[in-house]
């Protein structure tokens, strides 16, 4: 239960004015508050997908959490036309999965623009916070008579979970453009700011091939001939493969022989890391032909993502 008659004026200025039971969220800038997303640029996404869970940090930045020594996981349900600050790839999680068993705390608000309002979900008792009840606190995350949860969609929500959290539970991974000039990251100016949802997704599956990545991930895998994110990327990479073959003195390496997929692997490497974007033309025409270089490098993504090559047919 809330406790501070000054955390309850702060997030009442974001919360709802009007009766939970009569929202319309046609009519009001309420909505339905169902999953949230940590976003991460390629290196650190594939970092997630070899451990497996999204490794909680120390919060850097200046609010009321710095001084605790808390280790959380980001994450945020709203979107970003202009693009997204922390990455390309994005892993989603049910709200409800992450709440199951934990205390809601209101941190406080932020004056961005928009308002960002930070949320902790936690086991841990934190004295120095008031509890966040939706079902009864007037603030910018609301559960409704009905059960269902809404949220303010005119302002930015924070969640931040006090613990690792597992892959697992995630239940889809996609892709996102990168904001052309705000990145979180230290290195600047970041060289994916402003990358293409479709070139960050190209990028992260040639690395991950690469790297020996397992690639059968929550909502990445093909369904039958629909398209997907993993079908969008090879499609990409596939084109920037078309790029070589235009410029290459053949070799002699079939797609069937024994040194194929390495030299896939390779290649592969090669398309997702800038610095050795020279080495790529040299490297691709080992192979006999545009063909086998192409059906080498499908086959390295099909046993990466764990499907059967006849999933690509499209391209074979």
């Amino acid at each position: 239960m809330s406790t501070a008659s000054g955390a309850i004026r702060e997030w009442t200025k974001f919360g709802l004015n009007t009766p939970k039971h009569i929202v319309n969220h046609a009519h009001s800038d309420w909505v339905p508050f169902l999953t949230v997303a940590h976003v991460a640029h390629v290196h650190t996404a594939l970092r997630i997908i070899e451990t497996e869970f999204l490794r909680a940090e120390l919060v850097s930045d200046k609010g009321r959490l710095r001084a605790s020594r808390a280790r959380v996981v980001w994450f945020s349900p709203n979107d970003w036309n202009d693009g997204f600050r922390y990455g390309n790839v994005r892993f989603s999680f049910n709200r409800l999965k992450l709440l199951t068993g934990r205390r809601i705390y209101w941190v406080e608000s932020v004056a961005h623009s928009p308002a960002a309002c930070q949320f902790l979900i936690t086991k841990t008792e934190h004295a120095n916070l008031d509890e966040y009840d939706p079902s009864t606190d007037n603030g910018p995350w609301s559960q409704q008579s009905s059960g269902e949860h809404v949220r303010n969609g005119a302002v930015t929500l924070e969640i931040m979970v006090e613990e690792d959290v597992p892959l697992a539970q995630a239940i889809d991974v996609d892709f996102v453009k990168h904001h052309p000039r705000g990145c979180s990251g230290d290195v600047k100016p970041c060289r994916y700011a402003a990358m293409t949802e479709y070139q960050a997704a190209a990028e992260f599956v040639a690395l991950a091939v690469y790297r020996g990545v397992n690639l059968h991930l929550p909502g990445f895998v093909p369904q039958g001939k629909a398209r997907s994110t993993l079908t969008t990327a090879i499609a990409y990479l596939l084109r920037r493969v078309d790029n070589i073959s235009q410029r290459a003195s053949w070799s002699s390496v079939s797609h069937s022989a024994p040194v194929a997929p390495a030299l896939a692997r390779t290649i592969l490497g090669c398309l997702g890391n800038p610095a050795f974007e020279k080495d790529l033309a040299a490297t691709a025409q080992l192979f006999a032909s545009h063909r086998d270089l192409e059906i080498a490098c499908l086959e390295a993504i099909a046993v990466a993502a764990g499907v059967p090559t006849s999933m690509f047919d499209e391209w074979l």
